[in-house]
């Protein structure tokens, strides 16, 4: 019988991953800052983010809302993803 790990990505409404396992993250992708003329790191978009992780043997087996406001708008998505244990 095959076992499983799992990971759970929380994406923000802009599909940015801002969080692994409940542990929030920050790319090492810098952009420039457009008032400032400065560079600053931001969270991989998730079409960035789930190639990588495609390639590391894990695949999507599973979305969800992870918080509605009251107007009915999702705000974040939990993303999970399962790959085979070695």
């Amino acid at each position: 019988m095959t076992k499983w790990e799992y990971v759970i990505l929380k994406c923000n409404s802009d599909l940015e991953v801002f969080a692994v396992n409940g542990k929030e993250i920050v790319a090492e992708i810098e952009i420039p800052d457009n008032r400032f003329l400065a560079r600053k790191k931001r969270c991989p978009y998730l079409y960035e983010y789930l190639p990588e992780q495609g390639r590391q043997g894990w695949e999507v087996c599973g979305t969800s809302p992870y918080y509605t406001g009251l107007d009915g708008q999702i705000y974040f998505v939990q993303i999970i993803l399962k790959r085979p244990l070695e």
